[in-house]
């Protein structure tokens, strides 16, 4: 595929999320390793899960065989800057994290789009490691941010992987309460 007919295609999708779900699919298909091999996971996993909800500055990539990316990145016009590959004209950036080394590749998502489809990480990845960063990085918004999940998806949710996750971690605490606030309906939450 060409730069040309990338940016067609992304010039089609007129919503930050679904164009974000897009280039995911089709970096996905053009690097030729699959949902098995390409995951887009942090916080543009966690910006297709909640529809634009939330809004991910650049796009996290983990693959198997990172030089096909990068391969795929350049033949369409993105530069390596620093750790970052971006593409001024697109106004995208893309980070590629390295090899799938914490989390359950298991409850992974596969996502189907009109361009193909895309493996994102967990919403209970996200929402775990949103709960230690909270606390951990001093990041009090991040907790905001796994209740974007918590509160959408709650009832999909493997709320024993999270609870494990939580206490390898230290936020046992605040996952009990991320899960007790998302779990109460809206109705007696507004009371």
């Amino acid at each position: 595929m060409s730069r040309e007919d990338l940016a067609a295609i992304l010039a089609g999708e007129t919503e930050p999320h679904r164009r974000l779900a897009a280039f995911g699919a089709l970096l996905t298909r053009e690097s030729g390793l699959g949902t098995e091999g390409l995951t887009i996971v942090g916080g543009s996993a966690l910006e297709i899960y909640t529809t634009g909800d939330y809004v991910s500055g650049d796009i996290d990539v983990v693959a198997e065989r990172p030089e096909k990316v990068e391969g795929v990145l350049r033949s369409w016009g993105f530069t390596k800057e620093g750790m970052y590959w971006q593409h001024r004209d697109l106004g995208l950036v893309v980070q590629i994290v390295g090899r799938y080394d914490s989390g359950s590749r298991t409850l992974n998502q596969i996502v189907a789009t009109p361009h193909g489809r895309l493996r994102l990480g967990s919403m209970e990845d996200i929402v775990w490691k949103r709960v230690y960063e909270s606390r951990g990085w001093n990041r009090p918004e991040a907790l905001d941010e796994a209740m974007l999940l918590a509160l959408r998806y709650s009832d999909r949710l493997d709320w024993e992987y999270l609870e494990r996750k939580a206490k390898e971690n230290g936020v046992e605490d605040l996952m009990a309460d991320l899960r007790r606030v998302s779990t109460t309906p809206q109705s007696k939450r507004n009371a």
